[in-house]
């Protein structure tokens, strides 16, 4: 079942400018009239706007999170849907802070029209609980991307912090509990219990005192319907809020990104030699890097949650610095560029109530067969290369040999589940940042281009407050557009 909202409105009036018209910006609209029932709808779908154009939207931080997380290796693409060198390589500089004011927007957007909603005597229960729900979806986005987070031009706070007034997260679930007690629609109150699942394992996992796993996987059984999904509405008229994650893969002419390399594409035969290339005689990729068909997760395993196809050229948009034209295996999660994207799913409930059991000493083996359980219920699709089973459940991962194991195995299965989502990233952070057991799996990207290693971490742990933080750069930091602005902050980089 999906609940779904058009992404509509905004806080200030547009401004029309016609051929032999005058037309004066009358500035931004007052609350009084915002509170009028006629102006409510947009209101509120404006904080969702807001959230599709900072998470998904054309420079959107999903797309730069997944380069971080190694979801998916980058084609070399700079300007429009691309991103610098070492923004490619993953590394976030200094003062660089993604899509921040979009997404704190979101969140302002949101908890004015609450505060208004609020205020006013005939409100819609379900409306204001919607703004609830963008409000905990927004902060959960910020708290989940970034190192360390302001509220209004407020101190700078460590994320996640346990401060109410000052934790995007915790803030977030209070949000996520408003919302609960408020609606009166059936679904829009699993999403909020969705969101509140998400939010509280995040906490949990950081041991934050008043959330526990328990909650946690509470929240999340509120969620029976695996099959069942919250999700962002895109809108492809606009550049700013349509599906950025298909339209930089389209070949339209973009292909920002590749599958090829990375944990679920083909590998790259790293012993061939020679520029890449087809070979005029037999149509086969050869040089360094070609791709080795059968191979990488997809091809071996037909899970449709992490498909991709050949691109409609051999070659992604751009050159690689390092390595050159990278082969284009092209993800198909979004077919169009008003695909919604999802903020929340059933599937994901379960993996929640999964780690929920680990991370209170339940059994591995058990964990793993929940996994199992629930790949059982997804029926696999053919691979490029005609490989991969068809039409048949997935196959199990095989038992654990040890309590480590399984949480390898629930790492990259919530890798897969959530694949293309922004949510991996997050993911890296809170395990990194607690000495959480399982490997990651990563792709080694290093051995196909030497731009991997050519950037050192940007963000000094101290400095951008992320105690415990090595090695990848797995967050982003305030930019100098809201330091500029802020006097509890100093401009860097």
């Amino acid at each position: 079942m999906k609940h779904r909202n058009l992404a509509a409105g905004v806080l200030a009036l547009a401004v029309a400018f016609t051929t032999g018209c005058e037309v004066e910006n009358p500035g931004p609209v007052v609350n009084e009239f915002l509170s009028e029932p006629e102006s409510r709808e947009g209101l509120v779908n404006g904080a969702q706007r807001q959230l599709v154009f900072g998470l998904v939207g054309q420079d959107g931080i999903a797309r730069e999170g997944l380069l971080m997380a190694r979801e998916m290796i980058p084609a070399g693409q700079t300007g429009a849907h691309g991103h610098d060198p070492d923004n490619q390589a993953g590394t976030v500089n200094p003062g660089e802070g993604s899509e921040y004011n979009e997404l704190q927007q979101a969140r302002f957007v949101a908890e004015t029209a609450i505060q208004i909603l609020t205020d006013a005597e005939d409100a819609d229960p379900d409306q204001l609980a919607l703004a609830y729900v963008w409000a905990g979806y927004a902060n959960r986005v910020l708290g989940e991307h970034f190192c360390q987070g302001v509220i209004d031009g407020g101190e700078p706070f460590v994320v996640p912090s346990t401060d109410p007034a000052n934790s995007y997260l915790v803030r977030g679930e209070a949000h996520f509990t408003q919302a609960i007690a408020l609606a009166e629609d059936a679904d829009l109150r699993l999403a909020a219990y969705a969101g509140r699942a998400q939010i509280r394992a995040y906490l949990a996992t950081y041991g934050v005192a008043g959330f526990t796993w328990a909650d946690a996987a509470a929240d999340a059984g509120q969620i029976t319907d695996n099959e069942w999904s919250f999700d962002l509405t895109t809108d492809a008229q606009n550049a700013d809020t349509r599906n950025s994650m298909f339209w930089a893969v389209a070949g339209q002419p973009y292909g920002s990104y590749s599958m090829w390399a990375s944990y679920y594409g083909n590998q790259p035969d790293l012993a061939a030699t020679g520029t890449p290339d087809i070979d005029e005689v037999t149509g086969e990729p050869v040089g360094f890097g070609r791709p080795i068909p059968g191979t990488g997760y997809f091809e071996t395993s037909g899970d449709p949650r992490v498909a991709w196809e050949f691109g409609q050229t051999d070659f992604a948009v751009g050159a690689l610095d390092g390595y050159g034209r990278v082969w284009f295996h092209r993800p198909t999660k979004y077919t169009g560029d008003s695909d919604p994207v999802r903020l929340a799913s059933g599937r994901e409930m379960r993996l929640i109530e999964i780690e929920a059991a680990l991370a209170t000493g339940g059994a591995a083996q058990t964990a793993v067969d929940d996994i199992n359980a629930m790949r059982a219920e997804i029926t696999t699709v053919a691979s490029p290369n005609g490989t991969a089973p068809v039409g048949l459940p997935l196959e199990p991962w095989p038992d654990p040999v040890d309590v480590a194991d399984a949480w390898r195995i629930l790492k990259r299965e919530r890798a897969i589940e959530l694949h293309y989502e922004g949510r991996t990233l997050g993911d890296h952070k809170r395990w990194d940042q607690n000495g959480t057991p399982g490997d990651l799996e990563l792709p080694d990207f290093e051995a196909v281009s030497d731009l991997f290693g050519r950037f050192e971490v940007g963000l000094d742990p101290v400095e951008s407050l992320i105690p415990g933080l090595t090695g990848r750069q797995l967050c982003f930091d305030i930019p100098n557009s809201e330091r500029n602005l802020n006097p509890n902050l100093e401009t860097v980089g």
